[in-house]
């Protein structure tokens, strides 16, 4: 008779071929992940939206120099973009040196004009649009669920709607959301440095990102301080090692590139002529009449609102600064609603 021999080992403890159990942290993330599907789809109907929306009307009066000026390059080359180049555009002034402050920007317009015209100038912008509200989508996580960060973001999309016009403004935004992305979400901070690269050669906002990451890097001091622990050691450093890296690729945006040092001057230059300034609409403060304005004026009254529940300097201090500087000119509310 044939049997069937079963060995039983003696029970030592629990098996080290099976699986550990998932810690409550495993289950949480796993959660988090699922819950990401309804979030993607929100984000991504925002992006679409907006994009579809933005890119419809390109009537910005700047663009069209801009476009004006990539063609130009295209033509004459980026050899122009050298000191010694008589401005086109001034022809009144007895050909005074052309510093071309957007010549990235602008590139990007003439190609895309040289390749598909006014459509192809629609697809730069929907693509930055686009863009753009994906990333404030991602920095607005904390919102918690679904249904709030659609509200406050799309609150953000559609100030944006009035704000973010189709010019080289786009791309600093952008590169301000992605800057800001980079330092909340602790990535390498070495992405900053051809974040801030491009960012020098493409707008002449660029000083604003310095001034978001450092508002952001004294909030952040505060919060130690009050929260009684040592601000020197090695938690107190991320945001100020990110701000390094941000000024090296500012430096290294004006002195590796065709039009040079002259670009990190340029905003001190622009700011200088108050008294031209002063005549252009989006440089005066906010007109409180306008539907945008009291939409913005909303979600500072938001956010500060949420702030009341756990208050946090690192959040505070950068929405202080960027809602006095949105009530100094208009222009400042489209760079504001992103740090928002």
């Amino acid at each position: 008779m044939t049997g069937v021999v079963v060995r039983v080992d003696p029970v030592e403890g629990p098996s080290t071929d099976l699986p550990p159990a998932p810690s409550p942290t495993t289950r949480t993330v796993a959660r988090d992940r699922r819950s990401l599907s309804p979030s993607a789809v929100a984000g991504a109907a925002l992006a679409t939206l907006v994009a579809a929306v933005g890119a419809l009307d390109l009537s910005d009066n700047s663009l069209f120099t801009h476009v004006a000026t990539g063609r130009i390059l295209l033509d004459g080359g980026l050899g122009r973009l050298w000191g010694g180049t008589p401005d086109p555009y001034a022809w009144t002034s007895g050909g005074r040196d052309w510093i071309v402050q957007s010549w990235l920007a602008s590139l990007v317009y003439g190609v895309a004009d040289s390749l598909a015209g006014a459509t192809g100038i629609r697809v730069v912008t929907a693509a930055l649009l686009g863009a753009l509200v994906l990333v404030v989508w991602r920095l607005g996580r904390p919102a918690g669920g679904v249904v709030p960060r659609t509200v406050l973001v799309g609150l953000v999309c559609v100030i944006g709607l009035r704000a973010w016009t189709p010019r080289p403004l786009l791309f600093g935004l952008l590169l301000l959301a992605a800057a800001l992305l980079v330092v909340v979400e602790d990535h390498d901070p070495r992405w900053l440095v051809p974040i801030f690269w491009a960012w020098v050669n493409v707008h002449g906002s660029f000083p604003l990102g310095l001034v978001a990451l450092g508002a952001l890097a004294v909030g952040r001091h505060l919060d130690r301080r009050l929260a009684g622990r040592a601000v020197g050691g090695a938690e107190a450093t991320p945001v100020r090692r990110a701000l390094g890296w941000a000024v090296l690729g500012t430096l290294l945006g004006g002195f590796v590139s065709p039009v040079g040092p002259s670009l990190l001057t340029f905003p001190v230059t622009l700011l200088s002529r108050s008294d031209t300034l002063h005549h252009v609409v989006e440089w005066r403060s906010p007109d409180p009449g306008e539907l945008w304005v009291r939409m913005f004026a909303l979600l500072v009254v938001v956010a500060v609102a949420l702030q009341l529940r756990r208050p946090r300097f690192a959040a505070l201090v950068p929405l202080a600064v960027f809602g006095i500087a949105s009530v100094l000119a208009a222009r400042n509310i489209a760079v504001a609603i992103v740090v928002v």
